[in-house]
């Protein structure tokens, strides 16, 4: 395992402080100890609780939502990033029938401008979801894991980057974005790339963060799905180079295995480099259930410490990732497929049981291994294995 980037770069400050007889300060761990679990679990009880109206399109509780994540950015010092200098991007709906448009939604939006006179004009999206299902039957969706805990985790990293000083602040800007109507087809973060605040070109990387706080089915402990390295080489190395100090099980899966589920989607299809970071759904997913006192907060905090060394290792890179048109394509993807699978089955105890089904995991897990044994990833697989996905998160229930 390559020693990881933060690690890499204290070593080398600290080096050098050695040569010149000077003191160095250590930027990135004060970055990283910001970030806490108590602040973390405050801001998802935040967001969550019922004075937010499950923050559905059209209630007062969204509305309220909106409006103090413009102020918590601007307290953090992010300028203004969405229309006309405010942190608000209208979301517009044309209607060319009847010659009419209308506000819809609105993200929200605020930005850290780079350091470096050259890459501070190239900008990496940190960004999560605000907007939720609203109240359904007379019962408050105050989605917990989908999506305040992102949103605690934005929240959490924008502080962390904001109080860096001197040669730790981030070198390329950073936008951080948090979308509105999620739940209703990615359309805020779809608006955005069709009506970027910030030119589209100028976006080097993107980080969509969406449910990190519960394990995948309940049976993936301290795991985190990353999507995305299959579009980039670059993405791909940055992983690896920041490593699993935190404990973190890293399944790496294809977005074709998902589909359009999350905010990286439409950048995706812009040619943005991006992860898609998630811990999965789990048996409370859009149900009323989804409370702030069933999340995982160590997950959570692990996750979000995670993804902030990401953030650091994207924005103080020399480079800017490339885009890969064609995925890249690698076995260790399907042996961690096959490894969700086999936890499924150690665990089937824990799930609805249905006639036939473990039945076909057993089977798809016995093809799996051919596949492995084959060492060839064919298109035949991966139609495969998007059958697979949408029988896993479809059919698999938990008690």
């Amino acid at each position: 395992m390559n020693l990881p980037t933060t690690h890499l770069c204290l070593l080398l400050c600290v080096l050098a402080g050695m040569a010149t007889g000077e003191e160095v300060a250590a930027p990135v761990a004060s970055g990283l100890e910001s970030i806490t679990v108590d602040e973390l679990f405050e801001d998802v009880s935040h967001f969550a609780s019922d004075e937010f109206e499950g923050r559905g399109r059209g209630t007062k509780g969204h509305d309220l939502a909106r409006d103090q994540l413009a102020k918590r950015f601007e307290e953090l010092g992010l300028e203004p990033a969405g229309d006309e200098g405010s942190y608000l991007h209208e979301i517009i709906s044309v209607s060319r029938r009847r010659e009419t448009s209308t506000v819809v939604g609105h993200n929200v939006l605020g930005i850290l401008p780079g350091a470096d006179e050259e890459l501070g004009s190239e900008i990496v999206i940190v960004s999560a979801h605000y907007d939720h299902l609203g109240i359904m039957d007379d019962k408050v969706m105050n989605g917990a894991d989908d999506n305040a805990s992102g949103l605690a985790a934005l929240l959490e990293i924008a502080e962390a980057v904001t109080g860096l000083e001197g040669e730790a602040r981030p070198r390329r800007s950073i936008l951080f974005a948090a979308w509105d109507l999620e739940e209703n087809g990615l359309l805020g973060s779809m608006y955005w790339t069709q009506e970027p605040t910030r030119p589209l070109e100028d976006v080097a990387f993107m980080i969509s963060m969406d449910m990190l706080s519960r394990s995948f089915l309940g049976v993936l402990e301290s795991s985190l799905f990353v999507l995305g390295t299959e579009h980039s080489a670059d993405v791909a190395v940055a992983v690896e180079a920041v490593g699993e100090e935190e404990g973190l099980n890293l399944v790496k899966v294809g977005s074709d295995l998902v589909g359009s589920r999350s905010d990286h989607w439409y950048f995706m299809d812009s040619g943005v480099p991006y992860l898609f970071f998630t811990t999965g759904t789990q048996k409370h997913y859009h149900s009323p259930e989804d409370d702030a006192d069933s999340i995982d907060r160590p997950l959570l905090h692990a996750c979000t410490r995670y993804i902030y060394r990401i953030v650091e290792h994207v924005t103080q890179a020399d480079t800017r990732p490339a885009f890969a048109e064609e995925p890249l394509r690698s076995i260790a993807e399907i042996e961690q497929i096959r490894e969700i699978l086999n936890q499924v089955i150690e665990k089937r105890d824990t799930f609805v049981e249905k006639e036939g089904l473990f039945e076909q995991v057993e089977g798809i897990r016995t093809q799996l291994d051919g596949i492995i044994a084959l060492g060839e990833i064919t298109e035949d697989t991966r139609t495969m294995l998007k059958a697979l996905a949408g029988m896993v998160v479809l059919q698999l229930e938990e008690k």
